[in-house]
C-alpha cells in the first residue's frame, strides 16, 4: 500500500514536467531558394490554469481572423485569415521601382497551384476550388523569399 502511495504522488509532482508546449517556426530563403535560417519560438506553460487559458486565448484567436504578419526585405505583408475557408488576403506594400512581387501557392506535395504577380497593396487569392488541407504560400521580392503555411479547412 505504501508502494502505491508513493507511486500516485511521484505521477502527481511529475505531472508539469508534461505540460503542453506551443511552438512556432519561421524559414528565412536565399534569391536561390535555400533555407538561409530558421526560427522556433516555444512557449511553454507549467501550470494547469496557464494551459486552459492559453488554449482558450487560441480558440479564441482561431474563431476569430488570425492574421500573420511579417516582412520581407523592408516590407511589411500581411495574410489573413488563416485558417481560410476560401479566400485568403495579402496586404503589402508594393515597391515603387516596379520591381515584381511574385506569389506561389504549393501542395505539402510540392506542386504549383497558383502563379501570379502581385501588382496591388491588397490581393485576394481564392482557395475555394481546393480541397480543404495545408498549402504553402511563398512570396519573392527584389532576391528575397519568404514562405508561410496557409490551412484551408
Amino acid at each position: 500500500m505504501k508502494v502505491l502511495i508513493l507511486i500516485i504522488i511521484s505521477f502527481l509532482l511529475s505531472l508539469p514536467l508534461f505540460s503542453q508546449t506551443l511552438s512556432h517556426v519561421e524559414f528565412y530563403y536565399d534569391a536561390a531558394g535555400n533555407r538561409t535560417a530558421r526560427e522556433v519560438i516555444y512557449l511553454k506553460s507549467t501550470a494547469a490554469d496557464t494551459t486552459q487559458q492559453l488554449k482558450e486565448s487560441y480558440l479564441e484567436q482561431a474563431a476569430d481572423s488570425v492574421e500573420y504578419k511579417s516582412s520581407i526585405g523592408s516590407r511589411q505583408v500581411t495574410i489573413f485569415p488563416n485558417p481560410t475557408r476560401g479566400l485568403l488576403t495579402i496586404a503589402m506594400e508594393i515597391p515603387d521601382d516596379d520591381s515584381p512581387v511574385k506569389l506561389e501557392l504549393f501542395s505539402l506535395a510540392g506542386e504549383s497551384i497558383l502563379q501570379q504577380t502581385i501588382r496591388q497593396p491588397k490581393t485576394t487569392v481564392d482557395l475555394s476550388g481546393q480541397p480543404a488541407g495545408s498549402y504553402i504560400l511563398s512570396i519573392s521580392l527584389a532576391g528575397s523569399q519568404r514562405s508561410w503555411k496557409v490551412i484551408k479547412e
